[in-house]
């Protein structure tokens, strides 16, 4: 029995050593392995790493409009007040006259009145005879009777109303180009003794006569005629509205015939106090189209303005009997914006 205890005690000390180098090992092992798998995961989790930062700086620029629940990015708040700002400054600069903008186009309507008269086509001379006892220009004194009555302001005068007219500025200049649209008003004053009619003592004669007589007594005598007409004017203002300052134009104007006739207004006898009031609507041989000058002269909405017209007042022709007279008149006009 002691030697059989005896090798198997040898037995387990030759075997120990052998059994702890295998543990060893088999440790040795297991940790190199640890240490192999931990190196590759962290080369892993680096390129995921790499990758994951990439994908962030892609979608940055893109996350920015991208506003939470809760969350209100302050740069954002600021940037959409400053663009309303600039906005609302623009549209004021834009519609308020009195910040200093140029204004592109003027409008308004305007009214004028003042006197009118006749001119000889020749030497551009009144027919109020103050020019020669017997003689104008070789046309006989008789034709002193187409003298105007300028007693009163209301006898022979000129007035117009430009229903619209538009000013456009020039690029950025001062001048403008006025255009638009009126009716003018022509009242020739004859006095109490002289009629206007196209009777004549020959029937074979056509035209317009001024007739005197001096024994027929009439409260009033005038020739009326009403056209259409546009104007045309290159006009001269410094300020930014067009309206301001010192106006001065110079243009012209043509016109259509509407309406042409005469007033009579006299006594029914010589010992009655009712009045006859005789309206006579007819061409009387004035031209359909008359065209002329004009030229103005203003301060602010007020200005006077002088017109005088190229065509002559009546047709001129072999077989007709009218003078060769011309309009000129002067008035005082107003603006209204």
């Amino acid at each position: 029995m002691k030697s059989i205890v005896y090798t198997l005690s040898l037995i387990c000390l030759l075997a120990a050593p052998v059994f702890s180098q295998t543990a060893n090992s088999s440790s040795d092992v297991a940790a190199s392995s640890v240490d192999q798998m931990s190196k590759k995961e962290k080369k892993a989790l680096k390129k995921e790493l790499k990758k994951n930062s990439k994908e962030i700086k892609k979608q940055e620029p893109k996350s920015k409009g991208i506003i939470k629940i809760g969350e209100v990015p302050e740069s954002d708040e600021v940037e959409e007040e400053s663009a309303v700002k600039v906005d609302i400054q623009a549209t004021i600069k834009i519609d308020d006259k009195s910040s200093g903008g140029i204004v592109k186009v003027h409008r308004g309507m305007s009214l004028t009145y003042g006197f009118l008269n006749l001119a000889r086509k020749a030497l551009l001379i009144p027919t109020n005879g103050f020019a020669g006892d017997d003689e104008l220009d070789g046309t006989p004194s008789a034709d002193k009777s187409w003298m105007q009555n300028q007693h009163y302001l209301s006898s022979s005068s000129f007035s117009s109303w430009d229903i619209f007219f538009n000013q456009y500025r020039l690029g950025q200049s001062p001048f403008w180009l006025r255009t638009g649209a009126s009716l003018s008003f022509n009242v020739l004053d004859f006095g109490k003794s002289t009629s206007i009619t196209m009777d004549f003592p020959s029937a074979d004669d056509i035209g317009v006569n001024a007739d005197v007589d001096a024994s027929f007594t009439m409260k009033q005598s005038k020739l009326r005629t009403t056209y259409f007409e546009v104007p045309l004017e290159l006009v001269f203002n410094s300020s930014n509205e067009g309206n301001k300052g010192i106006t001065i134009g110079l243009g012209g104007y043509c016109g259509l015939r509407a309406k042409t006739s005469t007033l009579r207004v006299y006594p029914m006898s010589s010992d009655s106090t009712e009045t006859i009031r005789e309206i006579k609507i007819n061409g009387f041989h004035t031209k359909l189209l008359s065209y002329g000058i004009s030229a103005r002269i203003g301060l602010g909405s007020f200005f006077a303005k002088g017109r005088f017209a190229l065509s002559s007042y009546f047709d001129q022709g072999e077989k007709l009997i009218t003078p060769d007279y011309q309009i000129f008149s002067a008035t005082l006009g107003i603006d209204f914006l």
